[in-house]
């Protein structure tokens, strides 16, 4: 389970890619794309081991211009449960 003092950090054979107008995560041990929106890639980013959720969190508000009263938390901690499930993020 990812807490809020978890420091996702991204594999280090997984590529970002970008194909025409499209930005992609490469897998090359499985030979997978995976497409990413502009908020996946930030947050993709963002994982390097340093920033903690609750970081990645005030770092996405100030980025995208999210005030507090608009629910974050939630979208932020799916998106990095999905990273883990697809196995490009160390758990």
């Amino acid at each position: 389970m990812i807490m809020e003092n978890n420091k996702p950090s991204r594999k280090s054979d997984i590529l970002l890619q970008e194909i025409g107008n499209e930005v992609f995560l490469y897998d090359p041990t499985k030979g997978v794309l995976h497409v990413l929106n502009p908020t996946a890639i930030f947050i993709w980013n963002q994982c390097d081991g340093e920033h903690t959720m609750t970081e990645i969190e005030k770092n996405m508000r100030e980025n995208f211009q999210v005030t507090d009263e608009i629910e974050l938390h939630s979208d932020l901690m799916e998106i990095v449960q999905n990273f883990t499930e697809l196995g490009v993020i160390n758990e």
